[in-house]
Order: C-alpha cells, then sequence, then structure tokens
C-alpha cells in the first residue's frame, strides 16, 4: 500500500536538512511541452500500534516535482503581493480611525497574515500615538462662553518587514511531498512507488462517476442480490466510460488534434470525457409520428461534432441510420409483429 503522507513544515526541514547526497533521480518525463523531473530521498521509520504497542516498519519516501516547485514558488510569490496589499489597506483604515481598539488592529493584521499562509514570513510592528481634540460641547459657532470637551484619539501604525531568509528556506521546500508504504525496499522501488501512487488517481475517478453522473446513492433496495446485480450494472458501466475516455484520447493522440465545439467559447479539448460526449448525443431521438391514419418512423439527423463523436468514440456511425433502426424493428416484429408491420413498409423518414 502507498499513500501519500500530511508531513508538516517543521518535519519536512528536519528531513531536508540532513544529509542529502543519496537523492536520486526517479524519472523524467515531458508533460505539456516542458520537462518535469522527479528525484527523491527515503527513510525508515516504525510506527506503534497504541492498542497493542507493537511497532511496524515504515518507509517515508521523500519525492521532489520540477513541476510541483515551479507551481509552489508561484503561489507563494502571489500569497505575498497579496498579503502586502492586506496590510497596506490595513494601514490604510487605521489612518482613518477604523479600529476603535488596538485588539481589533492586531486581529486584522493576523488574519491577513494567517490566510495568505504566511506565518512567519513577514515580522510586524505595532505602534501608537495619541492625540487630544477639543470639541464644543453646543452646536454653533463658539464664543467666549463655549464650553469644550478634551477627546483622545489614538492612531495606530504599522510596519511590516519580508523575512527574506524564512522565504528562501521555504522556497528550497517547495516541491516535495511525502508517500508512505510498508513494503521493503527490494519489492518496490521509489521509482515503482510514485507510479504506484499515480495510479490512485484512477480510482477517485471511479468513485467520481459512481457518485456523479451514475448515481450510485441512494441505492433503495433490500435484497443483497439486487444490490449486487446493479452495482455490476453500474461498475460496467464506468468501464465503458473509463474506454470511451482512452479511445478518444488516442485517437486524438494519433492525429495530433484537439476536440472542438465540446465546451463553451469553443476550448479545445486533447483528453475529453465520457460524460461530456454521451451529453453532446442525448438529445439524439426515434421517435414515431402520427400523419393522419399513416404512422412514420423520425430518426435524428446527426450533426458534424456528434459524427466526430462517434468516431473519437469508436462507435459505428450506421448506428444511427435509418436502416440500422428498420433492421432492429425487424426483429423486434417478431415479437409483435401487428404492432410494427406499418412502420417498416418503407415509411422511415430523416429528421
Amino acid at each position: 500500500m502507498v499513500f501519500k503522507y500530511s508531513t508538516n513544515i517543521k518535519k519536512l526541514r528536519e528531513e531536508l536538512s540532513k544529509d542529502r547526497i543519496h537523492e536520486k533521480l526517479m524519472e523524467v518525463k515531458k508533460s505539456k511541452g516542458h520537462i518535469v523531473v522527479y528525484s527523491g530521498f527515503e527513510t525508515q521509520t516504525t510506527i506503534t500500534d497504541p492498542l497493542t504497542n507493537n511497532t511496524y516498519p515504515q518507509r517515508r519516501i521523500y519525492i521532489h516535482s520540477s513541476q510541483l516547485e515551479s507551481d509552489k514558488k508561484a503561489t507563494l510569490h502571489r500569497n505575498i503581493a497579496t498579503c502586502e496589499e492586506k496590510l497596506k489597506k490595513i494601514q490604510e483604515n487605521a489612518l482613518s480611525n477604523k479600529y476603535a481598539k488596538e485588539e481589533m488592529f492586531r486581529s486584522a493584521i493576523e488574519k491577513a497574515i494567517s490566510s495568505s499562509k504566511l506565518v512567519g514570513l513577514v515580522d510586524v510592528c505595532v505602534s501608537k500615538t495619541t492625540e487630544t481634540i477639543k470639541k464644543a460641547k453646543t452646536r454653533g459657532r463658539p464664543g467666549k462662553n463655549t464650553q469644550y470637551v478634551e477627546n483622545i484619539i489614538t492612531k495606530y501604525q504599522l510596519n511590516f518587514v519580508w523575512n527574506e531568509k524564512e522565504i528562501e528556506q521555504r522556497e528550497s521546500e517547495c516541491g516535495y511531498f511525502v508517500l508512505v508504504t510498508n513494503k521493503k525496499s527490494k519489492n518496490l522501488s521509489m521509482q515503482e512507488a510514485l507510479q504506484t501512487y499515480k495510479k490512485q488517481c484512477k480510482v477517485e475517478t471511479v468513485f467520481t462517476r459512481l457518485k456523479g453522473p451514475l448515481q450510485v446513492i441512494p441505492i433503495r433496495l433490500e435484497l443483497p442480490g439486487r444490490i449486487e446485480s446493479i452495482m455490476y450494472m453500474l461498475t460496467s458501466c464506468v468501464q465503458i466510460m473509463t474506454l470511451i475516455d482512452r479511445t478518444a484520447e488516442k485517437t486524438l493522440s494519433s492525429k495530433n488534434k484537439k476536440l472542438y465545439g465540446l465546451f463553451p467559447k469553443n476550448r479545445g479539448v486533447e483528453k475529453p470525457k465520457a460524460e461530456f460526449m454521451l451529453d453532446a448525443l442525448r438529445m439524439l431521438s426515434l421517435e414515431f409520428v402520427q400523419f393522419g391514419e399513416e404512422t412514420k418512423l423520425k430518426v435524428g439527423r446527426l450533426n458534424d461534432m456528434q459524427n466526430e463523436l462517434l468516431e473519437l468514440m469508436g462507435a459505428d456511425k450506421q448506428l444511427y441510420s435509418k436502416e440500422y433502426c428498420a433492421d432492429r424493428l425487424m426483429e423486434a416484429e417478431k415479437l409483435n409483429p401487428d404492432n410494427f408491420n406499418v412502420l417498416l413498409n418503407n415509411q422511415i423518414l430523416l429528421d
């Protein structure tokens, strides 16, 4: 079993501070026109069962991805820019006396830093000054007998400096994630562990389809046999959708092209999903139309995109032809000829 482990920055920093000369190159691949490099190292640890106090060996594989490093660094600097804007806005509000108490001022600062996930990366200094302002007790033009009240106004000042050393340290930690397994290195190498982890997303895709378009829940059945039957049909549907995905992707890849017209703004896709392709075909219909005493069959006409979808899915376009529909109705005629004889007298029309 291989799963991703959520380690904190402190633990990751401890491991990265150790001797890393044994970090190995694991994989180099090309993705979206650029090179992605995977490297990593591993450590041996143990876990203890709190109920039995038994200990079990565990491998922690620290993997570094160049693409993940680039994305994380971009996110870090984007958060820094956003946080800086928030702090400047807080200072503007402070000059306008929008914070009645110091606690409110400090709370706004902490919220701006924590929401940007930059705790420890910025040093903040808060200072305050007081100013006494006289204000007349009554309205109108002040005169000799006008009485005044002294109001003390507190103004807060915010100064912040970015901790460049800590930012550099955080940048050096970008791109790492940890995989944990109980298999020994001779049975599962680091590269094999990485490939196994990458395949787990396919399982999540199955769950997403079962919970989404196939609506596996709620199951309003009680007998185990019926539940097994419906689950068999649903998992078969997932396999068919997966086959459609692979066939469409393979066809587009062989032709070095994208599919257009499936999404708004004519956005092209290289890996179209089965649920979207099937949705584009759902408006096709087979209808019986009554013209007085005459009944005719109406078959939907395929547009250009639907023809292309059938080709990508590996489906035969003849399935949507009037000849194919006539053949299927001929088979049905054997079961109930009286209802179908009138429909099969060369009266099949195209929409």
